[in-house]
């Protein structure tokens, strides 16, 4: 649809491989990318979406220099889950909850601690960080981390969030109008961000 170049990091997935092996290698990727001179955008849903956060955080200053921006979906930033905002919304969510996410999030933290930036980028560093978007629905367990996100970032930074009443865990990647209206948009920002 965006007509651009696409390429997927394949990183190792819990329980086999952590965090801090996943950040490294996105990095790499990414690094090289930038280093060829190419206009990069991070896209990523749910725990990728986390992962694509940490990837611009953790990046040397001119890499993180020629990332045009992060396109984010439900991105899971904080694996420690307290923000007591999460309270309402997983009673809502039909999907995803803090007893089936709190074993995925130990593995995927490994030896580090599920405040460490590497595993919850909610708790890095954003200043110097390019444009953010993000889509979440009111039924989804991230919002209320998404929209501590937004309440986090520097002033004058780039950040738009964008919250979809009624819908569920990554539903821009689901058939129903408001995933496909999304999908759309999402592809749309994708290409002005490319082609800048």
């Amino acid at each position: 649809r965006t007509g651009v170049e696409v390429q997927v990091p394949i990183y190792g997935l819990a329980p086999h491989h952590t965090a801090s092996e996943a950040v490294a290698f996105v990095a790499e990727v990414v690094s090289e990318l930038v280093a060829q001179g190419r206009s990069v955008v991070l896209l990523g849903d749910s725990a990728g979406g986390g992962l694509a956060l940490v990837a611009a955080q953790q990046a040397q200053p001119a890499t993180r220099q020629g990332l045009a921006g992060l396109l984010l979906v439900a991105p899971w930033i904080d694996l420690t889950m307290a923000n007591p905002a999460v309270d309402a919304v997983e009673r809502t969510d039909p999907w995803l909850t803090r007893a089936g996410l709190g074993p995925i999030a130990q593995s995927w933290a490994g030896d580090l601690a599920l405040d460490d930036p590497v595993v919850s980028p909610l708790f890095g560093e954003l200043d110097g960080i390019p444009p953010i978007e993000v889509w979440v629905g009111t039924r989804d367990i991230t919002l209320p981390d998404c929209r501590e996100l937004e309440r986090r970032m520097p002033a004058g930074s780039a950040f738009a969030l964008h919250v979809e009443d009624g819908a569920i865990h990554d539903y821009p990647l689901l058939p129903p109008p408001e995933g496909r209206a999304a999908s759309r948009e999402i592809s749309g920002r994708v290409v002005a961000l490319v082609r800048g």
